[in-house]
């Protein structure tokens, strides 16, 4: 597996020498999948965009995002760079790659809600297995990116805990994008400071929702009740959450 890091004090994102070009010629119909591992704020989608420009790829954005599960035309199309404080540079719409796979009125064809957080990290901790649903889910994402000729790229800040076992189940290109964490820190509560705690939000279910040993301890030893960035319990749920995915 390649790892990406971001240097501290810079936007630049080291990039690995067989990230794809367009002089590259892979036939679409038997590509290996591209995916991109990651965490929240380590510009990811920066690496994702990146991967978006190529005419010969499908990009998919946070393929385990919980939002899939009721996704809406209507939202998908409202969600972008400008809809929040993203810093992120300008495109098109996050989740334009789901528009023609939403089934009915609402919810991508085949994802869950429970494949979000619930298996964040797989039964059996990082030597585990996806579920049947995963499976039957990221082979749709597949088959429909080469059915259209393209590479299947998918990029998920949800997949860490199941890096491995997405790695085994599907040979090819993982990325893992990473960032020195005290500037990580800096971006969740600089975000946090103005009344965004979302990524705190999702670190804490996920610590205070698992089976894994480690990660009960982590909710043990480091109990909070709410999200603030002066509370120490916080910061070493932080530190010690991402030292255990990385």
């Amino acid at each position: 597996m390649a790892a990406i890091q971001r240097r501290p004090g810079s936007r630049t994102v080291l990039t690995a020498s067989f990230l794809p070009t367009t002089d590259i010629n892979w036939p679409s119909a038997t590509a290996k999948p591209v995916f991109l591992h990651s965490s929240f704020r380590t510009s990811s989608t920066w690496l994702w965009e990146r991967f978006r420009r190529l005419p010969e790829t499908t990009a998919y954005y946070e393929i385990f995002h919980e939002m899939l599960a009721d996704l809406e035309i209507s939202h998908l199309m409202g969600n972008n760079y400008a809809s929040w404080d993203s810093r992120h540079p300008a495109h098109a719409p996050y989740l334009i790659e789901f528009l023609n796979l939403i089934e009915g009125e609402r919810g991508v064809k085949g994802f869950t809600s429970d494949m979000a957080l619930k298996s964040f990290l797989p039964i059996g901790g990082f030597d585990g297995d996806i579920t049947i649903e995963e499976k039957t889910y990221v082979d749709f994402l597949i088959r429909h990116s080469r059915e259209n000729h393209k590479i299947p790229v998918l990029s998920c800040t949800r997949s860490l805990g199941r890096t491995s076992a997405l790695s085994r189940q599907y040979p090819g290109c993982h990325i893992l994008i990473h960032r020195q964490l005290f500037d990580q820190w800096a971006s969740y509560t600089s975000l946090s400071l103005k009344g965004d705690n979302y990524y705190f939000n999702v670190m804490n279910l996920v610590i205070d929702n698992s089976c894994d040993q480690f990660l009960s301890n982590i909710s043990t030893c480091f109990p909070t009740t709410h999200v603030n960035i002066q509370d120490n319990n916080l910061f070493y749920r932080f530190i010690f959450f991402h030292l255990y995915l990385y």
